[in-house]
């Protein structure tokens, strides 16, 4: 996460002060400290905290929340009048969010001259932590051939609880709720995919533009509302995939088929806020070739590769049958236990290979046709389909060889000519026999 400047850590504290300093120096004290610091919500809906104290007279305080971890420097501070309320109001917001989230955390109110010179002691509240929910688990992320994407996760492992029962401990509500989101487009902020939700899965809807990354949050009332994946949420890059490939037309009675491309990633690349999309090679990438014999026949694989280092790809099948034919990149499954990237899927356009002809003819591009723009996001090394480079074959049995039924014709014309020389001998053994007399 991000660490903006810790100054702005709240909104009714954005003073022209000091945002961090050292602890303010008694030369001696004048004035007793401040007793009966208390911390408390200001309402069930958690955005606001209310500070109290007691004072022995009506000075000039200073407010300053301090991380107990850093306890000779205050994240920020505010100053209260002389003759106002002992009382000071604080928002739960980013700014307090992003400087303390998970951390154990105190508010200190210290009487103060007009030059801000400590003429107390610093009265103190009960510490507070600020933790979040643990981070859910991504177990499966699974992209659809329809375009969506279902994500299957279970909750984190919670850690143990710093300050129990601190004036700032939220009662839970029911069972810990998750929140699913997605990231598209140019920028990098999450959008919700659907409601808060107590189960452990969820799909995310087709036809959403440019989508790189799904994720999913479990909030509580320290949730950073800005970035919630940050501190509580897991996520994982999807990368798309487009494919090249040219497929013959025909190939000759007896050939083989030979199909050639290459396979493009295309994912998210961000920085400061903005993302761009980056094509490269996709080295690696699991590619299959399938067949089907007629528009409404079953898509079938008759060969499988990888793609190689540059992204280039080969299929070899041995006595092809006519059919159409198209490459296949598979949806691979992500996790975000490891950061595995899923993978999206894509098919080029059927092209059909007549088989059994003679010559053979021209060549017919089967590729980088449209699909859903889904890329992801950080290119990563950990990606599924198996070692670049390998060359893909297949038999022509996995579907009907279509054709003349060329060996029985031959079988048939073997057997007229056995006949044939049957009769032949039979002719010229009983001409042997046959006595001529004179």
């Amino acid at each position: 996460m991000c660490a903006p400047v810790l100054g702005n850590i709240l909104g009714a504290l954005a003073l022209t002060v000091p945002v961090t300093g050292a602890p303010v120096t008694l030369k001696a004290p004048a004035e007793p400290a401040p007793t009966n610091v208390t911390v408390a919500w200001a309402s069930p809906a958690h955005k606001e905290i209310v500070i109290t104290w007691d004072e022995t007279g009506d000075f000039r305080n200073q407010v300053a929340l301090v991380n107990t971890a850093e306890p000779n420097s205050f994240v920020s501070r505010q100053i209260v009048a002389a003759g106002q309320p002992d009382r000071l109001v604080v928002k739960n917001d980013w700014n307090l969010l992003t400087s303390l989230n998970n951390f154990d955390a105190v508010f200190t109110v210290t009487a103060v001259d007009a030059s801000g010179t400590a003429i107390s002691e610093a009265g103190k509240s009960p510490v507070f932590d600020t933790a979040t929910p643990p981070r859910p688990v991504l177990t499966s992320v699974l992209p659809g051939e329809d375009g969506t994407v279902k994500m299957t996760w279970t909750p984190g492992t919670a850690k143990p609880d710093t300050t129990p029962n601190d004036p700032l401990d939220a009662p839970a509500d029911g069972p810990q709720q998750f929140v699913p989101y997605y990231i598209a487009g140019s920028a990098d902020q999450p959008v919700p995919a659907g409601e808060p939700t107590t189960g452990t899965s969820f799909v995310v809807k087709a036809g959403i533009p440019t989508l790189f990354t799904v994720g999913v949050y479990a909030p509580n009332e320290w949730t950073d509302p800005v970035q919630p994946w940050s501190t509580s949420g897991a996520q994982v890059f999807l990368f798309d995939t487009r494919i090249t490939a040219t497929i013959p037309k025909s190939v000759p009675a007896g050939g083989k088929l030979t199909v050639t491309g290459k396979a493009i990633r295309k994912y998210q690349n961000c920085s400061r806020y903005i993302c761009n999309t980056v094509q490269d090679e996709f080295a690696g990438r699991l590619l299959h070739l399938e067949a089907r014999t007629g528009a409404t026949g079953a898509w079938k694989t008759v060969a499988t590769t990888n793609a190689d280092k540059a992204g280039t790809f080969t299929f070899t099948v041995a006595n092809p049958a006519t059919a159409d034919y198209r490459v296949v990149a598979p949806v691979a499954e992500g996790t975000s236990n490891g950061d595995k990237a899923a993978l999206t899927y894509f098919a080029t356009a059927p092209a059909t290979v007549t088989a059994g002809s003679a010559t053979g003819g021209g060549n017919t591009p089967g590729g980088d046709q449209p699909g859903t723009d889904q890329p992801g996001g950080e290119p990563g090394t950990d990606q599924p389909g198996g070692e670049p480079g390998t060359g893909g074959t297949g038999g022509g049995d996995s579907l009907p060889i279509t054709g003349a039924p060329i060996v029985w014709i031959s079988v048939a014309g073997g057997l007229l000519l056995l006949v044939g020389a049957a009769f032949f001998l039979t002719g010229r053994l009983r001409r042997r026999r046959t006595t001529f007399t004179a």
